[in-house]
């Protein structure tokens, strides 16, 4: 198993069955599951796909690259200040135009970081502590993120309104030690994680303090869950790791407000094999769903 970043997309003209092309190497060499985001112009279009990765092996070091139609993927570059990580990072855009990046330090502290252009990289220290598996979202003109306590396993939710100054962590009220996928769908937010016998459960929110009693989707996964919103449909689609074989994904959708209610799951096939119990980061760009994760080899 090697740690090469593979990348594959699928059109959505033929929603909600989606075609996936075959993976091709991507834009770095990574040890975890990398985070992908996309980011938007001053009009609200899509304007590039953006990919932070931990180093390959045992380098600890983050990585950035973007992805637009032409010239496909660029980037690569070294997150600067420093700053290491272990674990996956999550990535969402906070503002609209900007990366925004939230990883447990290799001191298993929170850290949050964003960037202009990919080169150059702020650096924040929030103080929490003793976290995994954090999920990035942009609800409300807020920034959302929910994390795993090492003290407890549960999860928690925190937010800020300008990336410096954090609220107070509220529990969701469910225990998991996997990472999460964190979205905003449907007026609220939406937390997917994998609960007991790795089956993928949704809790929702329109504050961030209450949250729903878990809903079951009927699925399992053996890696964390990735989520994008697909505006032309006005759908989610979830991309996860199909247990039966370890080293392929499924991909399932909704377009209801009912976390229980999801089309049947179907497989992303044409070669797209992954390295096995890692998830893959996915994004909406230009009308099709880009998929980035680690290849089998």
């Amino acid at each position: 198993m090697g740690d090469t970043l593979k990348w594959t997309s699928a059109s959505l003209e033929a929603f909600p069955d989606l075609s996936w092309n075959q993976g091709k190497d991507g834009p770095g060499s990574s040890a975890v599951t990398p985070a992908v985001a996309a980011t938007f112009n001053s009009n609200g279009d899509p304007d590039k796909v953006w990919c932070v990765f931990r180093g390959a092996g045992a380098d600890l070091s983050m990585y950035a690259a973007t992805y637009t139609s032409l010239p496909g993927w660029q980037g690569n570059w070294q997150i600067s200040g420093g700053q290491l990580t272990y674990e996956s990072p999550a990535l969402t855009a906070f503002p609209q135009a900007d990366p925004f990046c939230v990883y447990r330090g290799t001191d298993n502290g929170f850290y949050a970081t964003k960037s202009t252009d990919g080169h150059t990289w702020t650096y924040h220290h929030p103080p929490y502590w003793n976290f995994t598996g954090p999920a990035l979202a942009t609800y409300k003109g807020r920034l959302w993120c929910v994390y795993t306590s090492y003290s407890d396993k549960k999860l928690y939710c925190v937010s800020t309104s300008n990336d410096q100054d954090w609220g107070i962590s509220h529990p969701l009220n469910v225990e998991t030690e996997k990472a999460t996928a964190l979205i905003a769908f449907k007026g609220r937010l939406w937390c997917m994680y994998q609960g007991a016998g790795d089956v993928l459960y949704v809790t929702t929110s329109a504050d961030g303090v209450t949250w729903s009693p878990p809903a079951s989707t009927g699925q399992s996964s053996d890696c964390a869950p990735a989520l994008t919103w697909e505006p032309s449909n006005d759908a989610l689609i979830c991309v996860y790791g199909n247990t039966k074989d370890k080293s392929s994904f499924n991909y399932m959708c909704t377009t209801v407000d009912d976390p229980k209610n999801w089309t049947a799951p179907k497989p992303i096939g044409n070669g797209n094999l992954r390295a096995s119990g890692d998830g893959a980061g996915i994004a909406y760009y230009n009308n099709s769903i880009y998929c980035v994760y680690r290849g089998n080899q």
